[in-house]
């Protein structure tokens, strides 16, 4: 328990310093980008990306991540799990390259031009060749989890983002629009996917071999997994299909912008805690009681991490959005400061899914994700249709008021059993210390104006003073923890 424990600490140093540095260099090259690129060009982007999530989570077919769930697993069978995957993955890209033009024409208004249309199939069809070459390295990434060694996984993602920022930064000085974006995405994500991949082989290689022999469980979990991923995508980008159709691509990238700028920092949080308790709570799947303490232990960590980064974004986006982004981003304030409502609802079910992940119950988290679609679809779009940005960004705040409530009944009741109570105080404590950190700054913003750069600065260094001596007098247990995860006792590691 003692070696779990050290790993647990470990992994979380890595990925926490992973996540941070990445998240800082992914929000400067936003800043950067969104001085030079228009909202147009980031709307392109955002289209692709989009496809290609969905196309990835169909390509995978939930079966890599079944191997940090198995209990055990032969040779033969991750051998053979390999080439399903890749053989998967190949058909999958060949499709998406044969349908683009098809989908580009789909998701752009004709009246917006053929031209547009025809540079997102180029765009879309480029980015085909990512589906291969990502499932290639796929199962070693999910074995160095497994095996809790996230420090390969993190010097990998630092790789990947460094080259995204500095080689897209230097197409888009150069003048290549929005194929700056693609080509840094692409370039970093290939060199970094080569490192996993070349890492894994030093490990193991996958043996010629294909049998199919005692495998169904794990196909019936990665079933389960790929449809709720399938789902699930759906339901967070139902938003961003509808903008596309409805409102057109500059609006896309300014409601795109504003998500990333909330999204971001808070996804950033939770996949570095995720990341880590997956393999820990598969290793104590039997155990109930293990699973309750560690899953409200972690929910409580990520909500008081989270809180005060959404009340920080609201109180500060009318000074850091002009000042960072340029005034043709204005339009994004308003809806920065609804969505990072939204953000925060959201980082509350991450712990969650890396408990069900854990516990093998992918057809519960597949249900789940088919009841909120028929919840979703109708509230965003109805909001889109009728209030424009604003409402889809209200719509969605106003739905996970409800969700969460039946989140709690449906899918975290029936794994760790009734935390009611618990539950309520680990989601509603964290938000009163970020309002009371939040009214103080707010009132510091009014009376003391200055220089838009000094202001921003020392309302973050304040909001962050204030919100450590409220965690110092009230959850100095939870400081502690979080203290030792970032400052480990070398003596004890």
């Amino acid at each position: 328990m003692e070696n779990l424990r050290i790993q647990t600490v470990r992994g979380m140093r890595w990925t926490g310093s992973s996540q941070v540095i990445t998240g800082v260099m992914q929000f400067v090259q936003i800043a950067v980008l969104a001085n030079i690129l228009t909202p147009t060009e980031f709307g392109l982007m955002a289209t692709v990306l989009l496809s290609m999530n969905f196309i990835s989570a169909f390509a995978d077919a939930g079966v890599s991540y079944a191997i940090i769930q198995a209990k055990e697993m032969s040779d033969v069978q991750r051998s053979t799990l390999y080439w399903v995957h890749n053989g998967i993955a190949w058909f999958t890209a060949i499709v998406f390259f044969l349908v683009a033009p098809h989908l580009a024409a789909m998701l752009i208004e004709p009246e917006l031009g053929s031209d547009l249309i025809s540079q997102l199939t180029t765009l879309l069809r480029v980015s085909a060749f990512m589906i291969p070459i990502a499932a290639a390295s796929t199962q070693f990434r999910m074995v160095f989890h497994r095996n809790m060694e996230f420090a390969i996984v993190a010097k990998q993602e630092i790789l990947t983002t460094t080259l995204n920022l500095l080689i897209s930064v230097g197409l888009a000085l150069a003048g290549y629009g929005v194929w700056s974006l693609l080509i840094g995405y692409m370039i970093g994500n290939i060199i970094g996917q080569l490192w996993i991949l070349f890492a894994g082989l030093r490990t193991w290689q996958p043996s010629i071999v294909f049998d199919l022999t005692g495998l169904k469980p794990v196909f019936r979990y990665g079933m389960y997994h790929s449809g709720e991923k399938m789902v699930q995508f759906f339901n967070m980008k139902i938003d961003q299909i509808l903008i596309t159709t409805l409102l057109g691509m500059q609006a896309l990238g300014i409601y795109n912008m504003a998500l990333n700028l909330v999204i971001y920092p808070i996804q950033r949080i939770n996949q570095a805690v995720t990341q880590v308790m997956f393999p820990l709570f598969a290793k104590q799947q039997d155990d109930v009681s293990a699973l309750r303490n560690g899953y409200l232990n972690l929910l409580k960590t990520v909500t008081l991490i989270n809180a005060p980064l959404m009340v920080g974004i609201m109180i500060t986006a009318p000074l850091f959005i002009p000042l960072l982004l340029g005034d043709q981003w204005t339009s994004a304030i308003v809806l920065t400061q609804i969505l990072a409502i939204y953000s925060y609802q959201k980082s509350t079910g991450a712990p969650a899914g890396a408990l069900l992940l854990a516990v093998g119950r992918t057809d519960l988290g597949f249900a789940w994700n088919v009841l909120a679609m028929v919840f979703t679809l109708p509230v965003i779009a109805y909001s889109a249709m009728v209030y424009g940005l604003t409402g889809i960004a209200y719509g969605f705040v106003i739905l996970h008021l409800f969700l969460g409530v039946v989140y709690y009944l449906k899918v975290i009741r029936p794994i760790i059993g009734p935390v009611g109570a618990d539950y309520a105080m680990t989601l509603i404590k964290p938000v009163l210390y970020a309002a009371m950190m939040g009214f103080v700054v707010r009132l510091l913003d009014q009376l003391f104006p200055f220089d838009t750069a000094l202001q921003l600065s020392l309302l973050v260094v304040i909001g962050i003073g204030l919100y450590t001596i409220l965690l110092f007098v009230l959850e100095k247990p939870i400081l502690d923890r979080i203290k030792d995860v970032a400052l480990p006792d070398r003596t004890r590691l």
